[in-house]
């Protein structure tokens, strides 16, 4: 089994074609995985699941009812640095007035899961092949339209380049993180499916720190009136800017690099792994914590 062989952190499925009959200990029997689920209700197919590792500290976030019939599933990881928001979606290829008023209900249930000021990853089958990512452009139909403009309000990047299925990148890995997606391979479909599996790995903890000493400048004890100086000669204040504008951005860059080089001593910096703040609770919650114990 793929679980037990792989035994990845996090497990994304869409078109899970479960119903009520099918329990999570059925799809989990070893309870290594918290089941994050959504059926489709009324008809077969479809539906999407997450299973997520017991070691990770996850929680659902529940849909409001209105968007109940969009096949979504909504949970946020919490680690040590702050949290992060995980939506699954799976979106019918259809092309129709039907259609049409399921990408706007779509589109306002994101709207709604999105709006919040920490990172979203967002996972999916959406069957959207005339959207080119590479230059971000799509038919003004209501449907591609709809979802690139979303995807433009809340500046999400889409990590996916190759073909899902025959030529077109139907599966999709979304985040307005565009640091928190790594190694993403299209690999060869799962079992009888007919779309290809995405791999991707997540960075949801600090980056690598260095443990050997390294040198910052130390602005506390800078030269004030050289660098003032130095900064009010700037070329630009006497002349305008010349050539495209990565030649202007150099321009103004390099003199006020130069002028703190000349004029900022440097220090010796010793990164301190225990300097990481950790989580602080209220004390009616530690001692709830402590009797939990």
């Amino acid at each position: 089994m793929l679980l037990q062989d792989v035994k990845p952190q996090i497990a994304f499925i869409t078109e899970s074609w479960l119903d009520s009959s099918i329990t999570d200990g059925l799809i989990d029997p070893s309870g290594s995985y918290v089941v994050y689920r959504h059926d489709r209700l009324h008809r077969v197919g479809g539906g999407v699941m997450t299973l997520v590792s017991v070691s990770m500290h996850s929680y659902q976030i529940k849909i409001p009812r209105q968007f109940s019939h969009i096949e979504a599933e909504c949970f946020e990881i919490i680690t040590h640095f702050g949290k992060c928001r995980f939506i699954v979606l799976y979106r019918p290829p259809e092309f129709n007035a039907l259609g049409r008023q399921n990408m706007a209900q779509l589109y306002d249930c994101l709207c709604y899961l999105c709006d919040v000021d920490y990172t979203v990853v967002i996972v999916g089958d959406l069957n959207l092949p005339n959207i080119d990512w590479s230059v971000r452009s799509a038919p003004d139909d209501d449907i591609h339209s709809l979802f690139l403009k979303f995807s433009n309000n809340f500046g999400l990047a889409q990590f996916v380049s190759s073909p899902t299925r025959d030529a077109n990148v139907l599966d999709l890995v979304m985040s307005n993180d565009p640091y928190v997606v790594s190694k993403v391979d299209v690999v060869d479909p799962f079992s009888n499916s007919d779309h290809c599996a995405i791999n991707f790995s997540l960075v949801l903890t600090a980056h690598e720190r260095q443990d050997f000493p390294r040198h910052v400048y130390d602005f506390d004890n800078c030269d004030v009136d050289g660098l003032c100086q130095a900064l009010m000669s700037h070329p630009l204040q006497s002349r305008g800017v010349e050539g495209s504008a990565d030649n202007a951005w150099d321009q103004f860059l390099s003199p006020i690099s130069d002028a703190i080089a000349a004029h900022v001593p440097l220090k010796v910096y010793y990164p301190n792994r225990k300097s990481i703040k950790t989580k602080r609770y209220p004390r009616h919650i530690t001692r709830a914590l402590r009797k939990k114990t």
